[in-house]
């Protein structure tokens, strides 16, 4: 391994030891019907955001109403963010 890519690794490796990283979670909106899946994604991103990592709500679109009707209010702590513009800006950019 070259010493660029050694370093970048380090760096990362750093950053997960000093919880920076982002960790994103892609859900669909499920239009305030309960779902498992979502509800364990949603598990999971709470115990990450709990125990100090920076985990993020990827959601489709801009009209997303999201849990709390039927996970309750602490679940509104996530950073929400809306994918339909970034998806296509960048699929224009691979092709």
């Amino acid at each position: 391994m070259d010493k660029e890519t050694l370093l970048k690794v380090e760096k990362s490796i750093q950053n997960l030891n000093d919880k920076k990283s982002r960790i994103y979670f892609l859900v669909q909106d499920t239009k305030g019907n309960a779902r498992a899946s979502i509800r364990y994604i949603y598990q999971m991103a709470k115990v990450l955001k709990d125990n100090g990592y920076n985990a993020i709500i990827l959601h489709e679109k801009n009209d997303y109403e999201g849990v709390s009707s039927w996970l309750g209010e602490d679940m509104k702590v996530f950073h929400m963010n809306q994918l339909k513009n970034r998806i296509y800006k960048y699929h224009l950019k691979i092709m």
